[in-house]
């Protein structure tokens, strides 16, 4: 419902500038179909602000329109890079990786770090860290036999690595988990 008074206000606001009215109108209804498809990206899932401009300028709408789209959606507060950031680090979480890996997808995404470090400061704090990487590493020990031989948790230090967990949290987890840490 909120999208159509979006594209009403836009097309009532669009007219009543004094430009000719065929050109008014072309130029509105591209517009209203650049916010149209925004809005259809940010009602299946959030996006940053990067992400948005891409995929909209993948579908053959102009920068021009594109950065109307983005600050409407912007004064809206359908667009939201910190928000984007909060709970995509929350996501990321719960799918098992550590603060370095989620760094660095939401580097991949165009994410400002101002944003991306705030996030973490809040949701990857030491604590939570440890919880995660124990429950990582449950979760993966799960189906094979006890943890016998350093060459078996080499291999699970390196799983916890690529996860994107420090090594010190790894170590400590592995210390406590595992009986024999790995070899340095």
């Amino acid at each position: 419902m909120k999208a159509r008074q979006v594209l009403k206000q836009a097309t009532m606001d669009r007219q009543s500038t004094h430009a000719p009215r065929s050109a008014t109108k072309m130029k509105s209804s591209d517009d209203q179909a650049c916010l149209k498809a925004a809005l259809r990206l940010l009602g299946r899932r959030d996006h940053a602000v990067v992400g948005l401009r891409c995929k909209l300028s993948q579908r053959g709408f102009q920068p021009a329109q594109i950065a109307a789209a983005i600050a409407e959606c912007e004064r809206l507060r359908y667009l939201d890079d910190q928000k984007f950031c909060h709970y995509f680090t929350l996501q990321q979480r719960r799918k098992g990786y550590g603060a370095l890996r989620i760094a660095q997808m939401l580097r991949e995404k165009g994410v400002p770090a101002i944003h991306i470090a705030e996030s973490l400061r809040r949701n990857c704090t030491e604590m939570t860290q440890i919880e995660d990487c124990r429950s990582a590493l449950a979760k993966k020990v799960k189906t094979w036999s006890p943890v016998k031989d350093d060459k078996m948790t080499e291999r699970l230090y390196r799983f916890l690595l690529s996860r994107g967990f420090d090594a010190a949290t790894v170590r400590r987890v592995l210390d406590e988990e595992v009986p024999a840490s790995p070899a340095e």
